[in-house]
């Protein structure tokens, strides 16, 4: 059974970060799937810190925190780095990304994870996303990378290109980061740091699905940080590999922080090591467990005791001692 991963980069999210978190709970307790939630917080000014501290201790949470601004790709990468090593079954897990503003709705989770199951290694977002209540310039923008990026060779396959609500199989996140090396793996920012990341994993993947998940613009409590004028210089950048890396640091000071429930951990260590046993161990210890420990044959006789019974002669009566009158 798969696990999942779920992968929300942060920047004074206060407002949404929470409500986020507990939707995410209650679709995976429906779902019945174990996961992990990995939330890289770009150094956030408002209480988006102290929200997340408050879910430490109610939810599998992994918290990345970056001491100083760093940019939404920077921060997304961070968060896949993590998940990835976190995962132990990186063949079978499976890695989601999502926006933490709400503006991707969590129910659609085990959609994007049932086709991952079924053998794909990419599932992306509807390639129509629902734009309603989205900054026009924000629309326009999205339709022309939509385009520009068709020209320019991005797949299409996972549907839009600027959608940060994927799916990923583990496995072709630790082959692209181990390609990369100490060398970032998204050099751009922004929301096409996302359609960056697909081009970099597409290579890796044998089978890339598009689902039905769409983007819930609606549910937006902040405004857009969007700009028109920033947004197509990257997307210039993504498409001819024109943009400058800035400062990128792989290994750095943040505080990372990681709680989970007594009962969650103990089922956690217990499947863990049922899943590292082979087949039949488990059976066979419990066997011993409540039978004691199997007695091995003695090497005289092949399994039969050292100690013989005298047998009674064939057709006769019992021997009687002397002195005794049978009659």
């Amino acid at each position: 059974m798969t696990f999942v991963y779920i992968c929300i980069p942060a920047h004074d999210e206060e407002q949404t970060i929470g409500p986020l978190l507990w939707k995410i709970r209650r679709v995976m307790a429906e779902y019945g799937r174990d996961y992990q939630i990995v939330v890289a917080d770009d150094a956030s000014t408002d209480a988006t810190p102290e929200v997340l501290e408050s879910y430490l201790g109610a939810l599998p949470l992994t918290v990345i925190r970056c001491a100083e601004r760093r940019g939404y790709a920077q921060t997304l990468e961070r968060a896949l780095r993590k998940a990835a090593r976190l995962s132990r079954y990186p063949k079978r897990d499976t890695i989601v990304t999502l926006q933490g503003d709400f503006t991707d709705d969590p129910a659609l989770i085990p959609e994007l994870v049932r086709h991952i199951e079924g053998g794909a290694d990419i599932v992306g977002n509807d390639a129509t996303p629902d734009l309603t209540g989205a900054p026009w310039s924000q629309r326009i923008a999205r339709t022309a990378f939509d385009r520009l990026s068709a020209r320019a060779g991005v797949p299409r396959e996972a549907g839009s290109p600027a959608s940060g609500f994927r799916a990923y199989r583990g496995v072709i996140l630790r082959k692209a980061f181990d390609e990369a090396g100490q060398e970032p793996l998204l050099r751009s920012d922004g929301w096409c740091a996302d359609a960056e990341l697909l081009k970099a994993l597409v290579p890796h993947a044998r089978k890339v699905v598009c689902g039905s998940a769409a983007g819930v613009h609606a549910r937006r409590q902040r405004a857009s940080r969007f700009a028109l004028k920033e947004g197509f210089r990257q997307i210039r950048g993504v498409l001819t590999g024109a943009h400058v890396p800035g400062p990128y640091e792989l290994e750095s000071p943040d505080l990372d922080l990681a709680r989970e429930s007594p009962a969650r951990g103990r089922l956690r260590r217990r499947r863990a090591e049922q899943a590292e046993r082979p087949n039949g161990a488990s059976r066979a210890r419990g066997s011993a467990r409540r039978n004691g420990p199997r007695k091995e044959p003695s090497d005289k006789g092949a399994g039969t005791s050292t100690r013989r019974r005298k047998r009674r002669p064939r057709g006769g009566s019992r021997q009687r001692s002397p002195g005794v009158d049978s009659t």
